[in-house]
């Protein structure tokens, strides 16, 4: 059995980390983006240091991690979270516009998890909180999908893909990425919204078995649980600890 929790939106406030490992220590983590609040270099050094407490985890950015209060990109924050954050990648980039792919397998379970770039590099001021995946990640994302078919495969990433009435926050070309995955990915992880919920009407809608958004800490409870996902074989449930306990 393999063990994934999910956290987003930590923006700065790592004080629960490592109770959160001393409770789930054979956790793999998969963290969905704006770790930081500015992607200022003085951020990074402490996310960084703060996140060593878990062991193995994933990130992604959000468009916190690539410039001043999410809304203005810069392209020293983007190169800062490839130098800082993405150890466990192996060395992939995100600011290429290419997934990021890690394989897991331990004779049992195969388990696929794909690093998606959300963030759409600013156009008008304030746009930056949108987020686009672009056609480039997309067909790499339809190869990757194709030849790893047979694992189970977990995307993340860190825009809301069903915000479609915040043209202030939304992913652009949402629709697009959603039929590109539909009934070919097992589950979909997200932040961005500071809202932990499951989106069960849309996981029925795409066929993929679980689509979930993590809550923040900068939220009060309930809003900043976070989900653990067991996997089994090619069975993958959430643990009811996700949806009774809080960070």
């Amino acid at each position: 059995m393999l063990t994934f929790a999910a956290l987003s939106d930590l923006h700065n406030i790592y004080g629960h980390l490592p109770q959160l490992k001393q409770k789930f220590p054979e956790a793999l983590w998969l963290i969905t983006g704006d770790i930081t609040d500015n992607g200022f270099d003085v951020e990074y050094s402490k996310a960084r240091a703060a996140l060593a407490v878990l062991g193995f985890y994933l990130c992604v950015p959000g468009n916190h991690d690539y410039g001043r209060m999410g809304n203005f990109y810069n392209s020293a924050a983007a190169d800062r979270f490839d130098d800082t954050l993405t150890e466990h990648w192996k060395g992939q980039k995100f600011k290429h516009n290419k997934p990021a792919i890690k394989l897991t397998d331990n004779g049992s379970e195969k388990v696929c998890i794909i690093g998606l770039n959300s963030n759409l590099k600013t156009i008008l001021p304030f746009d930056f909180a949108c987020g686009r995946i672009g056609l480039k990640q997309r067909l790499w994302l339809w190869w990757y999908l194709h030849k790893y078919r047979d694992y189970v495969k977990i995307i993340i990433l860190h825009h809301h893909p069903f915000m479609h009435t915040n043209p202030f926050m939304w992913l652009q070309d949402s629709e697009k990425f959603m039929k590109l995955i539909a009934s070919k990915v097992d589950v979909l992880l997200f932040g961005h919204r500071h809202r932990f919920e499951s989106k069960e009407r849309q996981a029925a809608r795409y066929r993929i078995k679980h689509i979930l958004a993590s809550g923040s800490p900068k939220e009060k409870y309930p809003n900043n649980k976070f989900w653990l996902l067991r996997i089994e074989g090619k069975d993958v449930y959430i643990d009811p600890q996700s949806i009774n306990g809080k960070m």
